[in-house]
């Protein structure tokens, strides 16, 4: 849900959903990178260290547009979020079929699909579903799903919708921003204009100290557009 404005640009300049050449908004070239895991036998992070580590990421990779600044930026936060992300492996086969490793291991991967490293939307995807099987009431897996199926394909916005009623009535009688930011992207990306005005401006008024109010803002002047998506 970060940087709505780059990526709602990025997908509706996208033509025959060709992913553009260098980053939006950007002068770094867009890069396919490789999914390498370490092997480690027994993580060293604790449940909490993780969440830490994905706080620190979601500055960089936490959307699509990624926020690298430069070429060796993006380096070196890749090359961070491998070792992480293998640490996560490790804690997953510790802790198998558990939420908190389900979790930690799909928000890693939803990650690393945004800085465009290979197979990481499936990953993400698939422990997701794992989660959402035993536990799908889960807040955690729930916004981790809704930020990942809103960015990967129209095909799946029904997924999204499905995350975000749950999360809706989970918060209930309180209104979350994640939640109805998403429900913002949703009707964007389905078209329903009239729909995504309507949210925006109940999120502005429920939410006005976001930080998000400035791009909505701008969105909603810019709705009458096509809206694309861009290849995963």
């Amino acid at each position: 849900m970060k940087s709505l404005l780059l990526l709602l640009v990025a997908i509706a300049s996208s033509t025959c959903f060709a992913k553009p050449a260098k980053i939006p908004g950007t002068d770094i070239d867009e890069k396919i990178l490789e999914l390498t895991i370490l092997e480690i036998t027994e993580p060293t992070f604790t449940f909490d260290e993780f969440k830490e580590k994905i706080s620190y990421f979601d500055y960089y990779i936490g959307g699509y547009p990624p926020r690298f600044k430069s070429d060796e930026e993006r380096d070196f936060v890749y090359n961070e979020w491998l070792k992480v992300v293998s640490e996560a492996e490790a804690f997953g086969k510790k802790n198998p079929e558990t939420e908190n490793a389900w979790f930690i291991l799909s928000e890693l991967y939803r990650q690393g699909h945004n800085m465009d490293v290979k197979g990481s939307a499936e990953k993400a995807r698939a422990n997701l579903v794992g989660c959402l099987k035993e536990f799908r009431k889960s807040i955690p897996c729930n916004l981790s799903a809704s930020y990942l199926y809103l960015s990967i394909g129209e095909k799946y916005l029904g997924d999204a919708e499905k995350s975000l009623r749950i999360l809706r009535q989970e918060f209930l009688p309180n209104k979350n921003a994640e939640v109805e930011a998403g429900y913002v992207l949703l009707y964007i990306y389905k078209k329903n204009n009239k729909m995504a005005k309507k949210q925006i401006d109940q999120f502005i008024s429920e939410f006005p100290n976001s930080n998000r109010v400035r791009d909505f803002t701008e969105i909603r002047k810019g709705l009458e557009g096509p809206i694309k998506y861009r290849t995963n």
